[in-house]
């Protein structure tokens, strides 16, 4: 099965042609991946930085109704994310048969946390106050790493965009693309 990026709203492939993702249980090719090139990650990168102010600008409730139904997708889709963890990892189904209900779930925990990030008061001294407002600071690039890709990838960019930092880039891991970028297409 040949996979594409998302760049922008649209399905693409990498420009510097595809790579494939071997099983490790028998050495079966499980997919073709799109292999990216730096113009590619340019490319993600510029589309982050001109959805970021539509992001910026939509209401915290309006945005947790999204981590909400990005959640449910995840749960109604448990049985495929549970496949595609065992044959890239090479673990049992029954192994990572709670994956998915633990990134929904983390999903939901930030979807809460986006209605109540309104930033701290400090008080120090009895004359004055600081106050701490989250701003955004920029698009990030998230590399989840081999061994956890689905957890990893949305422990990054979940808690990223609650915070109403920049829309995310992610860079799947090679071993496991699919999972790894699945969790967030």
């Amino acid at each position: 099965m040949k996979q594409h990026f998302i760049i922008d709203g649209k399905k693409t492939q990498g420009s510097k042609g595809s790579f494939d993702v071997i099983s490790p249980r028998d050495q079966s090719i499980l997919h073709a991946m799109p292999n990216a090139s730096e113009a590619d990650v340019l490319d993600a990168v510029e589309a982050a930085q001109r959805a970021f102010p539509l992001w910026r600008n939509m209401g915290g409730v309006e945005k947790q109704k999204l981590f909400l139904a990005w959640a449910d997708l995840i749960d109604a889709n448990r049985d495929m994310i549970a496949a595609e963890v065992s044959a890239e990892m090479g673990v049992l189904k029954d192994d990572v048969a709670g994956t998915a209900a633990y990134i929904a779930d983390m999903i939901r925990y930030y979807a809460g946390f986006i209605v109540t990030n309104y930033g701290d008061v400090l008080s120090f001294e009895d004359d004055h106050m600081n106050v701490v407002v989250n701003e955004p600071l920029g698009v990030i690039a998230a590399m989840p790493p081999w061994n956890s890709p689905i957890e990893s990838t949305i422990q990054k960019c979940a808690p990223a965009l609650a915070a109403t930092i920049r829309p995310t880039a992610v860079d799947p891991v090679n071993e496991m693309p699919l999972t790894s970028g699945c969790s967030i297409s």
